[in-house]
């Protein structure tokens, strides 16, 4: 990490590309599966012809558009309003970390990355924090384990808004 990457990721606010963008992981755990099931639903469809199974093929190829919406849109960075100064908000992200328990990954200047524990103290998430003045820079992903799906079914969201819950009760105690 330098100034200049922190520089531009402020400017795109988006995250570079880093360990969880490998193109085998990312097609086995997100795409690969609704192909595999819009193709046998297509087979099966030009056997017989039944409601169920264009129900089906829709459901598949509806998937993967949400799918490759969510990897297009995971890097993005959430703008959390906190009003306080950079010093301030370093102090939420140390209150924060010890509150969930984040496994310190990376930590240069105002940016910051933890492991976010799932099951039995592993990382199941990285998640992103950089400190700006007025406000938290925030991302989360998934890591997966063999694959690595953009989404998590829920846990994503739960975890989100868990986390940005208490950094703005934080910011609104300080």
């Amino acid at each position: 990490m330098t100034s200049k990457i922190l520089e531009n990721i402020l400017q795109s606010n988006k995250l570079p590309k880093d360990e969880l963008d490998g193109f085998f992981k990312n097609f086995t755990g997100g795409p690969l599966g609704p192909i595999i099931l819009s193709l046998v639903a297509v087979t099966l469809l030009m056997e017989s012809f039944s409601e169920s199974l264009l129900q089906f093929f829709f459901l598949s190829v509806l998937w993967l558009f949400y799918i490759l919406y969510l990897k297009f849109n995971e890097r993005k960075l959430t703008h959390i309003t906190t009003g306080n100064s950079i010093p301030v908000n370093k102090k939420i992200i140390d209150v924060l970390a010890s509150d969930f328990k984040l496994i310190p990954i990376k930590s240069y200047k105002n940016y910051h990355e933890f492991g976010v524990p799932f099951l039995f103290g592993f990382s199941g998430h990285k998640l992103t924090l950089i400190v700006v003045d007025n406000e938290i820079l925030f991302n989360i992903r998934n890591i997966g384990s063999l694959y690595r799906a953009p989404y998590f079914f829920g846990v994503d969201t739960y975890k989100t808004w868990k986390l940005i819950t208490r950094i703005k009760e934080l910011a609104d105690q300080k």
